[in-house]
Protein backbone atom coordinates (compact mmCIF):
# COMPACT_ATOMS: atom_id res chain seq x y z
CA UNK A 1 0.00 0.00 0.00
CA UNK A 2 2.83 2.56 1.08
CA UNK A 3 4.28 1.66 -2.29
CA UNK A 4 1.39 2.47 -4.39
CA UNK A 5 0.54 5.92 -2.46
CA UNK A 6 4.61 6.62 -3.31
CA UNK A 7 3.48 6.01 -7.04
CA UNK A 8 0.11 7.83 -7.34
CA UNK A 9 1.41 11.11 -5.79
CA UNK A 10 3.61 12.00 -7.88
CA UNK A 11 1.44 12.09 -10.25
CA UNK A 12 -1.17 13.79 -8.57
CA UNK A 13 1.40 16.34 -8.39
CA UNK A 14 2.58 16.64 -11.78
CA UNK A 15 -1.31 16.64 -12.88
CA UNK A 16 -1.72 19.63 -10.21
CA UNK A 17 1.19 21.36 -11.53
CA UNK A 18 0.77 20.69 -15.11
CA UNK A 19 -2.57 22.53 -14.61
CA UNK A 20 -1.44 25.69 -12.54
CA UNK A 21 1.24 25.72 -15.37
CA UNK A 22 -1.53 25.87 -18.75
CA UNK A 23 -3.41 28.51 -16.26
CA UNK A 24 -0.61 30.53 -15.67
CA UNK A 25 0.04 30.40 -19.21
CA UNK A 26 -3.15 31.55 -20.27
CA UNK A 27 -3.14 34.10 -17.70
CA UNK A 28 0.33 35.66 -19.08
CA UNK A 29 -1.41 35.21 -22.84
CA UNK A 30 2.00 32.96 -23.69
CA UNK A 31 -0.02 30.11 -25.17
CA UNK A 32 -1.64 30.56 -28.40
CA UNK A 33 -5.71 30.96 -28.48
CA UNK A 34 -7.89 28.31 -29.78
CA UNK A 35 -9.70 30.18 -31.69
CA UNK A 36 -9.24 33.95 -33.71
CA UNK A 37 -12.40 35.25 -35.08
CA UNK A 38 -15.64 37.40 -34.90
CA UNK A 39 -18.57 37.58 -32.46
CA UNK A 40 -21.13 36.95 -35.04
CA UNK A 41 -23.68 36.11 -32.20
CA UNK A 42 -24.67 36.35 -28.18
CA UNK A 43 -26.82 34.01 -26.52
CA UNK A 44 -27.52 36.06 -23.43
CA UNK A 45 -29.87 33.49 -21.96
CA UNK A 46 -27.09 30.76 -22.20
CA UNK A 47 -23.93 33.49 -21.60
CA UNK A 48 -22.34 32.65 -24.83
CA UNK A 49 -20.62 33.80 -27.79
CA UNK A 50 -20.70 32.11 -31.16
CA UNK A 51 -17.48 33.33 -32.83
CA UNK A 52 -16.35 32.16 -36.19
CA UNK A 53 -12.90 31.72 -37.47
CA UNK A 54 -11.09 34.26 -39.52
CA UNK A 55 -8.27 31.77 -40.93
CA UNK A 56 -9.29 28.08 -39.98
CA UNK A 57 -11.74 26.02 -42.32
CA UNK A 58 -13.30 23.08 -42.65
CA UNK A 59 -13.03 22.15 -46.09
CA UNK A 60 -10.38 22.91 -48.65
CA UNK A 61 -12.43 25.58 -50.90
CA UNK A 62 -12.43 27.86 -47.44
CA UNK A 63 -16.38 27.75 -47.90
CA UNK A 64 -16.72 26.36 -44.65
CA UNK A 65 -15.14 28.32 -41.44
CA UNK A 66 -14.36 26.69 -37.83
CA UNK A 67 -17.19 28.21 -35.97
CA UNK A 68 -18.35 27.41 -32.01
CA UNK A 69 -20.45 28.49 -29.46
CA UNK A 70 -17.93 29.66 -26.06
CA UNK A 71 -19.62 29.53 -22.88
CA UNK A 72 -18.37 31.77 -20.29
CA UNK A 73 -16.95 29.69 -17.02
CA UNK A 74 -17.43 31.21 -13.73
CA UNK A 75 -14.34 32.84 -13.77
CA UNK A 76 -13.80 33.61 -17.28
CA UNK A 77 -11.81 36.80 -18.07
CA UNK A 78 -12.59 39.35 -20.68
CA UNK A 79 -10.23 42.08 -22.07
CA UNK A 80 -9.86 44.72 -24.17
CA UNK A 81 -6.35 46.95 -24.10
CA UNK A 82 -4.87 44.98 -21.41
CA UNK A 83 -8.08 45.82 -18.60
CA UNK A 84 -11.36 43.82 -17.91
CA UNK A 85 -14.19 43.88 -20.55
CA UNK A 86 -17.84 43.58 -18.99
CA UNK A 87 -19.57 40.83 -20.85
CA UNK A 88 -22.36 43.31 -21.32
CA UNK A 89 -20.66 45.67 -23.41
CA UNK A 90 -19.26 42.99 -25.60
CA UNK A 91 -20.86 43.07 -29.77
CA UNK A 92 -21.97 41.66 -31.61
CA UNK A 93 -19.34 41.77 -35.24
CA UNK A 94 -16.37 42.39 -32.61
CA UNK A 95 -13.10 40.52 -32.78
CA UNK A 96 -11.62 38.26 -30.57
CA UNK A 97 -8.64 35.79 -29.54
CA UNK A 98 -10.81 32.91 -27.57
CA UNK A 99 -8.73 30.42 -25.16
CA UNK A 100 -10.60 27.48 -23.92
CA UNK A 101 -10.55 24.24 -21.51
CA UNK A 102 -9.17 22.54 -24.25
CA UNK A 103 -12.63 20.50 -24.22
CA UNK A 104 -14.91 21.10 -27.79
CA UNK A 105 -18.06 19.37 -28.54
CA UNK A 106 -17.86 18.54 -32.48
CA UNK A 107 -21.21 19.69 -33.64
CA UNK A 108 -21.30 22.21 -36.14
CA UNK A 109 -21.51 25.52 -34.60
CA UNK A 110 -18.84 23.45 -31.86
CA UNK A 111 -19.88 24.04 -28.19
CA UNK A 112 -16.54 24.60 -25.76
CA UNK A 113 -15.60 26.58 -22.78
CA UNK A 114 -14.11 30.04 -22.65
CA UNK A 115 -11.36 30.75 -20.23
CA UNK A 116 -10.08 33.53 -21.63
CA UNK A 117 -11.39 36.40 -24.43
CA UNK A 118 -9.35 39.24 -25.85
CA UNK A 119 -11.28 41.69 -27.38
CA UNK A 120 -9.08 42.75 -30.45
CA UNK A 121 -11.49 45.19 -32.19
CA UNK A 122 -15.02 46.80 -31.45
CA UNK A 123 -17.61 45.90 -34.17
CA UNK A 124 -18.15 49.52 -35.83
CA UNK A 125 -21.47 49.03 -36.29
CA UNK A 126 -21.97 49.34 -39.84
CA UNK A 127 -23.83 45.87 -40.14
CA UNK A 128 -23.38 43.29 -43.02
CA UNK A 129 -25.77 44.53 -45.11
CA UNK A 130 -28.28 47.61 -44.99
CA UNK A 131 -31.36 48.33 -46.17
CA UNK A 132 -35.49 48.38 -46.26
CA UNK A 133 -37.77 46.24 -44.93
CA UNK A 134 -40.14 44.54 -47.38
CA UNK A 135 -41.70 41.53 -45.54
CA UNK A 136 -41.86 40.12 -42.01
CA UNK A 137 -43.04 37.09 -41.68
CA UNK A 138 -43.99 34.51 -38.45
CA UNK A 139 -44.57 30.83 -38.98
CA UNK A 140 -45.22 27.90 -35.89
CA UNK A 141 -46.33 28.49 -32.64
CA UNK A 142 -44.46 28.04 -29.05
CA UNK A 143 -41.43 26.21 -29.22
CA UNK A 144 -41.94 26.10 -33.34
CA UNK A 145 -42.23 29.73 -33.60
CA UNK A 146 -40.23 30.94 -36.47
CA UNK A 147 -39.25 34.64 -37.43
CA UNK A 148 -38.35 36.10 -41.30
CA UNK A 149 -37.48 39.37 -42.25
CA UNK A 150 -37.24 40.36 -46.18
CA UNK A 151 -34.81 43.27 -46.77
CA UNK A 152 -34.81 44.61 -50.20
CA UNK A 153 -37.09 41.63 -51.30
CA UNK A 154 -34.24 38.88 -50.08
CA UNK A 155 -35.37 36.36 -47.18
CA UNK A 156 -33.56 35.83 -44.19
CA UNK A 157 -34.11 33.49 -41.00
CA UNK A 158 -34.11 35.43 -37.47
CA UNK A 159 -33.18 33.12 -34.44
CA UNK A 160 -34.75 32.19 -31.21
CA UNK A 161 -31.27 35.02 -29.45
CA UNK A 162 -31.59 37.16 -32.74
CA UNK A 163 -31.08 40.90 -31.07
CA UNK A 164 -33.12 43.67 -32.11
CA UNK A 165 -32.29 47.47 -31.70
CA UNK A 166 -34.39 50.26 -31.77
CA UNK A 167 -33.40 54.17 -30.72
CA UNK A 168 -30.37 51.95 -28.64
CA UNK A 169 -32.00 49.97 -27.05
CA UNK A 170 -33.01 46.29 -26.73
CA UNK A 171 -36.22 45.90 -28.66
CA UNK A 172 -38.31 42.69 -30.23
CA UNK A 173 -39.07 40.87 -32.99
CA UNK A 174 -42.51 43.02 -33.17
CA UNK A 175 -40.75 46.02 -34.06
CA UNK A 176 -39.35 45.26 -37.05
CA UNK A 177 -42.10 46.92 -39.58
CA UNK A 178 -42.68 47.20 -43.49
CA UNK A 179 -40.51 49.92 -44.49
CA UNK A 180 -37.93 50.19 -41.82
CA UNK A 181 -34.33 51.01 -43.10
CA UNK A 182 -32.04 48.46 -41.02
CA UNK A 183 -28.49 47.26 -40.25
CA UNK A 184 -28.23 43.30 -39.85
CA UNK A 185 -25.52 41.49 -38.99
CA UNK A 186 -25.01 37.62 -40.02
CA UNK A 187 -24.66 34.03 -38.59
CA UNK A 188 -21.12 33.77 -40.72
CA UNK A 189 -21.83 30.38 -41.69
CA UNK A 190 -24.42 29.10 -43.92
CA UNK A 191 -26.06 25.57 -43.73
CA UNK A 192 -27.11 24.04 -46.97
CA UNK A 193 -30.84 24.05 -47.60
CA UNK A 194 -31.55 26.85 -44.66
CA UNK A 195 -31.87 30.82 -45.08
CA UNK A 196 -29.02 33.03 -44.09
CA UNK A 197 -29.40 33.43 -40.29
CA UNK A 198 -29.53 36.91 -38.56
CA UNK A 199 -28.17 37.48 -35.29
CA UNK A 200 -28.90 41.50 -34.69
CA UNK A 201 -30.84 43.85 -36.04
CA UNK A 202 -30.63 47.52 -35.99
CA UNK A 203 -33.81 49.59 -36.42
CA UNK A 204 -33.01 53.36 -37.95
Amino acid sequence: MKKLIEWIFPLILVSITTSCDENADISKNTTPPNMIGKITAIDNNEERFLIVSSDKFLDQDKKTPEAAWYSMLENADIEYKGKAFKAENVKIGSTVKVWSDGNMLFTYPGKAFGIRFEITAIDPGKGDIRGRVTGVERTGEGVNEIWYVNVDGVKYRLLKFTQVWKKGARSNFTSIKVGNQVKIWFAGYDLIGFEKFVTQVVIS
